[in-house]
């Protein structure tokens, strides 16, 4: 049971709340038997004159709420009870700005802010030309029962929170009350409606049409089927969702800080950066020692998500002082450095898309015996497929046998391969060359300065020796 605050400047309303505890549950809900159910309460109050004395429960509300705490979504439905069998009514006149027919709209604002809050609901007014007077909802409905009264002078209102010219959902409770309480009056009579809007009150006048059996017609209405469940924002009967895992969800927080910091960058240092585009590069790091873990962190660092990492060997006691990625754990275990890496990089950015793989590059020079024959061709194959679907290949590989297959086949899949390595005094980065294989072999012109990717060689192509086998 949920309560709102009831200090003197709110207008409290109660009603129920049920949470579930998982998504299956909330969808396993019967909306329809869920408010016939609950509705009663309210029609219950009508019949018992509680409603009279607390006409808060008049705006009687349910709310179905699924909370999901990994995804940061919420699920809630609204539904605000009302009978379905209401009679046919009309109005009798356009509706009216109360400040144009009344000129005391500041006593009608004062008289409504003495009011206690559970009577703000709903209630009942005696108006003349220069004069207002609000009552309790009772006092009105005894008036409503009498025969003493102007019928011009009393006006029922309740507190509507609608915009629209056409008055809020809380009348046809208040309508509901009357048929019971007065049916004389409220069948028979014109109703002077005041949907209080604070300077924009609009007042109505709301008659039933005639020729209406009155008890079969408050029968209808009290043994009906109950309506109210709000559509959603696209306008469907169902419940909203509110996704709030941008302002919650630390992967979210995380990558939005990181995307300002790039940006930052790019402002700064290269302003032509397409970050969007590097963000969505496909990266293959061959090699995850210490220059695979160095290459790793940088283009982490620049935006890069999607990063492969392939090695068959091991993390040692001395690779930890020298590979970013690698913990004395990871040593001691000695657990296999493409899975280390790739948890390494998930611990910086769970949402980072990284994969590793546990493989021996085929090198020229070294014997395939018999027994190796079928695995070094699944080797094979399996880098085949990884160069092919990746957009940059990085070779950061021990050995420059281990470079020779790569380099080919980056050659034939028209891939941009960049080579690292080093030495004890010295290193070398380079680019490999790309080509279209339509166009005929020509000679560059080795007097550019800035070669274009098509007039750039490979590791190999100076070689004085190239590799046997």
């Amino acid at each position: 049971h949920v309560e709102t605050t009831t200090h003197n400047e709110t207008v409290p309303c109660a009603g129920y709340m049920i949470n579930t505890n998982t998504f299956e549950s909330f969808r396993q809900m019967q909306p329809e038997k869920f408010i016939d159910t609950i509705g009663k309460h309210l029609l219950n109050s009508i019949k018992d004159g509680t409603a009279l004395e607390d006409p808060s429960k008049l705006t009687l509300f349910l709310l179905l709420s699924h909370a999901d705490l990994k995804k940061y979504r919420f699920y809630y439905w609204a539904a605000y009870p009302t009978p379905f069998n209401i009679p046919e009514m009309f109005h009798q006149s356009e509706p009216e700005l109360f400040t144009s027919k009344y000129s005391t709209i500041e006593k009608l604002n004062d008289e409504f802010n003495k009011l206690e809050p559970k009577s703000k609901c709903f209630f009942a007014l005696s108006l003349t030309c220069d004069d207002v007077k609000i009552l309790p909802l009772s006092e009105g409905v005894k008036l409503a029962k009498s025969t003493d009264f102007n019928e011009e002078n009393l006006v029922f209102g309740f507190f509507d929170t609608c915009e629209h010219p056409a008055p809020g959902w809380p009348l046809r409770n208040l309508m509901c009350l009357l048929f019971w309480n007065c049916p004389e009056y409220a069948f028979n009579k014109s109703v002077n409606i005041l949907s209080y809007r604070g300077d924009q009150s609009l007042v109505y006048q709301i008659r039933v049409k005639e020729g209406i059996d009155q008890q079969a017609t408050v029968n209808k209405i009290f043994e009906g089927r109950m309506v109210g469940w709000e559509a959603n924002t696209s306008g469907k009967m169902g419940p909203n969702i509110a996704d709030l895992s941008q302002t919650m969800d630390p992967k979210k927080l995380a990558e939005r800080a990181v995307d300002l910091n790039l940006k930052l960058m790019k402002w700064r240092l290269v302003p032509d950066l397409n970050l969007e585009k590097v963000s969505k590069l496909r990266c293959l790091l061959l090699g995850a020692g210490t220059l695979g873990c160095s290459v790793a962190r940088v283009l982490i660092g620049w935006g890069v998500k999607n990063i492969t990492f392939v090695d068959n060997s091991t993390v040692s006691h001395s690779n930890t002082v020298r590979q970013s990625l690698y913990t004395h754990e990871d040593a001691v275990k000695r657990r296999l450095k493409a899975e280390a890496a790739k948890e390494a990089l998930l611990r910086i950015s769970p949402s980072f898309n990284v994969e590793g793989v546990v493989l021996q590059i085929p090198m020229p020079g070294h014997v395939v015996g018999q027994s190796m024959i079928e695995s070094t061709k699944s080797a094979v194959t399996t880098l085949q497929g990884l160069v092919d679907k990746h957009d940059v290949v990085f070779l950061l590989l021990d050995s420059r046998e281990a470079r020779w297959l790569p380099t080919l086949l980056c050659a034939a899949h028209d891939k941009i391969a960049i080579n690292a390595a080093l030495g004890f005094d010295s290193y070398t980065v380079q680019r490999h060359g790309t080509r279209n294989e339509s166009n005929p072999p020509f000679s560059p012109d080795l007097t550019v300065r800035y070669p274009v990717g098509k007039d750039l060689g490979c590791y190999f192509c100076n070689d004085v020796t190239q590799p046997g086998n």
